[in-house]
């Protein structure tokens, strides 16, 4: 495992990408445009939903792939798909093109797809986590993430659903 210094100065292990044997989860992360380390406003937090929901439903409409769970998090929308896949260099590229195909289609001057989160031991904020990205203010304030859907049917992805 590698190790990180954690702000008390102590040796943390943290997981990488070997020591992930199988991926359940894989997830669409849309943020919107603003300086790095710092909660999005109300308004971008609102871009980046409607991107989500654009790439859910034209997901679902064109290739069948059920909604997903949206997560709202402090600073973007995360669109999270069931997924039962080996960690394999394969799927990891699988998921990269994917991600980048997403990316390709969707980004607009305001709201990014983030492509850089295809490896297996990328994390993701829990529903109930505090995120405080920056300072809180009035404008940017630090939010909890949330599950803003819940599908009543879980949405699968399987390998050939990301080929297409």
């Amino acid at each position: 495992m590698d190790a990180q210094r954690t702000p008390e100065g102590l040796r943390e292990k943290t997981t990488s990408d070997a020591d992930i044997q199988q991926r359940l989860r894989l997830y669409i992360d849309c943020d919107p445009i603003r300086p790095a380390d710092v909660s999005s406003t109300d308004e971008q937090k609102k871009a980046a939903l409607i991107v989500a929901k654009q790439i859910a439903r034209e997901l679902r409409d064109n290739y069948g792939i059920r909604q997903p769970v949206l997560v709202i998090r402090g600073t973007g929308i995360t669109c999270h798909y069931e997924v039962n896949l080996p960690n394999s260099q394969e799927i990891t590229r699988l998921i990269e093109r994917f991600l980048k195909a997403v990316a390709h289609l969707y980004n607009t001057p305001e709201v990014k797809v983030d492509t850089s989160v295809f490896n297996a031991s990328r994390i993701c904020k829990l529903p109930g986590t505090a995120v405080r990205k920056g300072d809180h203010t009035e404008s940017q304030p630090h939010r909890m993430a949330q599950i803003i859907y819940l599908p009543s049917v879980s949405p699968f992805l399987t390998i050939e659903l990301l080929k297409r």
